[in-house]
């Protein structure tokens, strides 16, 4: 059996009766866009095409099954940001940007652009000094949750769905893990605080700890940082 839709002289069938499967066809029947996810490249990121552990290949399978179409951008050699760009993903870059990426970044944020920044312990330099003209602070070190973790790693905490702040949206998500969850503190700049908001999505639990020297597991008075501490903001 298949569903066929039509659309002034156009018809598509679909074989597959999911919503992505729907979604899918009525787009293409109607003609429109497919939004676009664009990933950066270019500085060590995840590599989007890899299903290696640190590879985003299941998460990109994912996106393209809500009908979004996933494309690499590298701003080494360009001069302006894609005016199509529904989400730009910045995940985990381990090499510099060049002072014009930097730019258009900024720009990009600037003119109101969607991103989603998914960061490493210890970020760039430039990623800190971007993210904190939005309120999002960036620390050195690493989470650490000794009530709840993806066992036996307590450098890699596990968020339930009643942990979110916003539980409404995951409440039927069993759980999440953070591994290498870097340190974020919410700090608006004092001439923003009237138009800027932050607030965290994710909570570590009051037995967790920011781990801000060597990796060594354990909480260290006057050093290390005790939680609960915020995994990831909006």
């Amino acid at each position: 059996p298949a569903l066929v839709f039509e659309s002034g002289t156009r018809n598509q069938p679909t074989f597959g009766f999911t919503e992505q499967d729907i979604t899918a066809a009525i787009l293409k029947v109607t003609g429109t866009n497919q939004p676009r996810v664009y990933f950066m490249v270019g500085h060590g990121e995840h590599d989007i095409n890899s299903a290696e552990d640190t590879g985003y290949n299941l998460a990109i399978e994912g996106i393209k099954a809500d009908n979004y179409e996933v494309l690499p951008l590298n701003l080494s050699a360009a001069s302006e940001m894609p005016s199509d760009a529904a989400l730009l993903i910045v995940a985990g870059p381990k090499k510099s940007f060049l002072p014009h990426e930097v730019k258009l970044l900024e720009q990009y944020l600037e003119a109101g652009g969607q991103a989603l920044f998914l960061l490493d312990p210890n970020p760039l330099p430039e990623i800190k000094a971007v993210l904190a003209k939005w309120g999002v602070k960036l620390k050195d070190g690493s989470v650490v949750d000794e009530a709840l973790y993806m066992t036996p790693d307590k450098a890699t905490p596990a968020v339930q769905g009643n942990q979110y702040v916003f539980p409404d949206i995951t409440r039927d998500v069993a759980a999440a893990f953070f591994p290498g969850a870097a340190g974020i503190e919410m700090e608006v700049p004092e001439e923003d605080q009237d138009h800027l908001i932050v607030l965290p999505l994710a909570l570590s639990t009051r037995r967790s700890f920011l781990e801000t020297g060597p990796a060594n597991l354990q909480f260290d008075q006057g050093t290390d940082i005790p939680g609960p501490h915020p995994l990831a903001v909006i």
